[in-house]
């Protein structure tokens, strides 16, 4: 009878550096698109060295480096965990001129400025709508004034609005995303007192169709949270099968009356309430917007900007542009650390479709 073998510890241990276990090693690294290089710690070695050799030929980097990896499996595998998704909320449904000159309020305006902010760095817009006398409006015709507008000059993130002011029946709320098919729209989480001066209803029975249609036409739902419970009426909605299973996108809004308070205490209550594999930002109304900003970008979160939320960029000077806003937006998150997702980035935090390229035929 044969004596069991007897492994060397020191031996077992070192096992990788045998050259019967390395080229298995590599076997396993090519085929899992090089997962194990990365758990080994091998993935920024592989792309340091391939992107010295592009380099040192004098070739184009950005035509030649997507070769490489797929030449290795597709070793390199993006990293989203330092992007910021920056929505810019150019118009909303209350600010006007005498807010600030610069509210863009008709359909041309609005889409000149989204592209605009685009150029600067924005990676989606939230689009309201106005009536031809300025007021909140829910014009599908001025909607798809806008989306058209904007899709055949820019790749941003389309967001449209389902709440454009309040009183509006449902199919009128609706349309817009059942036709122009953004990747994303507004989805307020329940009713409240809006501003001192109404209701802002949204009824139960219309959060569940609201729901059922956006997953009938593949449109991520932005949960708008002006409160805790409006946290926990979305997933009794997911929990139920409005909302489609997964990761939820939440949209945390402070500082409107009848909502929560903008404060950084609040936030951080806000937030330890969302499910761990939710995507999520804040803003701040007014001048709650620089703090909730701030401690958003500290948090982890993505950032909201824009003339719907506040109209000044400092006590007592207006904004010249909802671009000055993006710039700024910006700033602070390189300042942080971090770097701004492209459109197609956010897409792929937000799990969503191109739908731009869809609706141009590309």
């Amino acid at each position: 009878m044969k004596k069991a073998r007897c492994i060397n510890k020191e031996k077992s241990v070192n096992l990788f550096y045998n050259r019967k276990m390395r080229k298995w090693y590599f076997t396993v690294y090519f085929l899992s698109n090089g997962l194990v290089a990365a758990f080994y710690g091998w993935h920024d070695n592989f792309i340091y060295i391939i992107e010295r050799r592009i380099m040192k030929t004098g070739q184009s980097y950005s035509s030649k480096l997507p070769i490489y990896y797929i030449i290795l499996g597709g070793i390199h595998m993006s990293d989203l965990s330092n992007k910021v998704m920056l929505t810019i909320a150019t118009t909303g449904a209350y600010p006007i001129k005498k807010h600030n000159p610069s509210v863009p309020l008709d359909p041309p305006e609005i889409a000149e400025d989204i592209l605009a902010c685009a150029e600067a760095g924005a990676s989606i817009c939230h689009i309201h709508v106005r009536d031809d006398e300025h007021k909140a409006s829910m014009s599908f015709d001025k909607f798809k004034e806008v989306v058209d507008a904007v899709r055949p000059h820019s790749n941003i993130v389309i967001n449209l609005t389902t709440s454009g002011g309040t009183g509006w029946p449902d199919d009128v709320r609706m349309k817009p995303f059942q036709v122009l098919h953004p990747e994303v729209a507004s989805f307020d989480c329940g009713t409240m007192n809006w501003q001192r001066t109404g209701i802002f209803e949204n009824h139960p029975k219309f959060l569940e169709k609201l729901g059922t249609e956006m997953q009938k036409h593949d449109v991520k739902p932005e949960i708008e949270v002006f409160d805790p419970g409006m946290i926990y009426n979305a997933l009794d909605l997911q929990k139920r099968g409005f909302l489609k299973p997964g990761p939820l996108h939440f949209q945390i809004v402070m500082g409107v009356k009848g909502g929560i308070d903008a404060t950084v205490d609040n936030l951080v209550w806000m937030h330890s309430l969302l499910p761990k594999d939710a995507t999520w930002g804040a803003v701040g109304i007014g001048h709650g917007q620089m703090p909730i900003m701030l401690a958003t970008l500290a948090m982890g979160g993505h950032l909201r900007v824009g003339m719907e939320d506040n109209v000044m960029m400092k006590k007592g000077v207006l904004a010249k542009n909802n671009v000055e806003f993006v710039k700024r937006a910006v700033d602070l998150i390189h300042l942080a650390g971090k770097e701004v997702a492209t459109p197609d980035e956010a897409r792929e935090i937000l799990g969503v479709e191109n739908k731009t390229k869809i609706a141009l035929g590309k």
